[in-house]
């Protein structure tokens, strides 16, 4: 059975948990407290180097990375099937897997200049510098640094933005004429980017598609499937999600509308 090393909030993990979920996959929950650092614990660290989560164990085998989890679930997915059967339908389907990865950095910076700083903010300035000087990548902690003291004001704000309604706009083009983003079926293009469109919204971001029908309907669509529920459900509570949305709206009020001409 497949072990998933994850955290309820992290986007990353909603990532791989929709694929699990989806694949019809049994796995088992290893859950991980980000605020505690126990991603930083030395034994967990053997897995993942780089101290993030999520890690999927299976057997012997071990991965890390999302997109790289994500095509693994899909491609041993033995209930269902996740990735087209036509070659070059699957190279595009796995496109996105890649389009994904710049979502990623743009929903980290918008997280972490809004609800994400919070937590950090209430300690003092040594217990920040010590959190950061455990993380293991130095440019992710001078960006995280960079926007738990300047927030929106951070100047890694607007690029983030810019990306998000890029992708937003791209993604509503895709669907046209077609249910899901490799067409007729559910598939990984769908799975890798969902879990970015989420978090967007839960920092009150979706303003940044409500003049895409096309985009809309598509993420109406991808919440009803039960997959989803399973997905955040039992692991995200909705007390951090009204916190998440009422800190997402305040630090970014009268801001969305400048990209929207974009």
């Amino acid at each position: 059975m497949l072990t998933l090393y994850h955290a309820g909030n992290s986007v990353c993990s909603i990532k791989a948990r929709l694929a699990l979920e989806e694949a019809e996959t049994e796995w088992t929950s290893a859950e991980i407290d980000l605020g505690a650092g126990e991603q930083f614990a030395p034994d967990y660290l053997r897995l993942n180097r780089a101290g993030v989560v999520p890690t999927l164990i299976d057997g012997d085998r071990v991965l890390t990375e999302s997109s790289i989890i994500i095509d693994y679930v899909c491609s041993i997915a033995t209930n269902t099937s996740l990735i087209p059967a036509d070659p070059y339908e699957a190279a595009r389907a796995r496109h996105w897997g890649l389009r994904g990865l710049a979502m990623h950095a743009a929903v980290n910076t918008v997280s972490f200049a809004s609800f994400g700083r919070l937590g950090l903010l209430k300690k003092s300035p040594e217990e920040r510098e010590q959190f950061y000087a455990q993380m293991p990548d130095p440019e992710a902690a001078t960006k995280r640094r960079d926007l738990v003291d300047n927030g929106v004001a951070s100047p890694r704000v607007e690029g983030a933005m810019r990306t998000l309604r890029t992708m937003v706009k791209d993604i509503d083009t895709q669907l046209a004429g077609r249910p899901w983003l490799a067409g007729a079926e559910f598939s990984l293009a769908d799975i890798a980017v969902a879990a970015y469109v989420y978090r967007s919204e839960c920092v009150g971001l979706s303003t940044l598609w409500s003049d895409l029908p096309e985009m809309t309907e598509w993420w109406a669509r991808l919440r009803a499937r039960p997959a989803w529920d399973r997905t955040v459900g039992p692991w995200v509570n909705e007390a951090l999600l009204a916190r998440m949305d009422e800190e997402g709206r305040r630090a970014f009020d009268g801001v969305v509308a400048d990209y929207l001409a974009a």
